[in-house]
């Protein structure tokens, strides 16, 4: 029998606890609560809503595009089908 690595599900606290230490070594300031996080840099903002039960994650964000960006390549290992994207002005 071949073991397949299971897909992560971050309606697990332990996979929401993988994600809060991947999302903390891009050298930023993280705050995790249940399924948000809020992520600070000196150029950059951010707030991810996860809603796992619906396999979405929404990103608000104001300032450094390439950041979202990696911030997303990160959440597509997930469980997520669709992530939505906002610049906030």
């Amino acid at each position: 029998m071949i073991n397949m690595p299971r897909p992560k599900d971050l309606r697990f606290y332990q996979e929401r606890l993988d994600l809060f230490y991947r999302l903390k070594f891009s050298k930023c300031t993280v705050r995790w609560h249940a399924y948000e996080y809020l992520i600070l840099c000196r150029d950059f903002i951010c707030v991810i809503l996860l809603e796992p039960w619906k396999s979405k994650a929404s990103l608000y964000f104001r300032g450094n595009t390439s950041k979202v960006e990696k911030l997303a390549s990160i959440l597509e290992e997930y469980s997520l089908k669709d992530i939505e994207i906002v610049k906030l002005a």
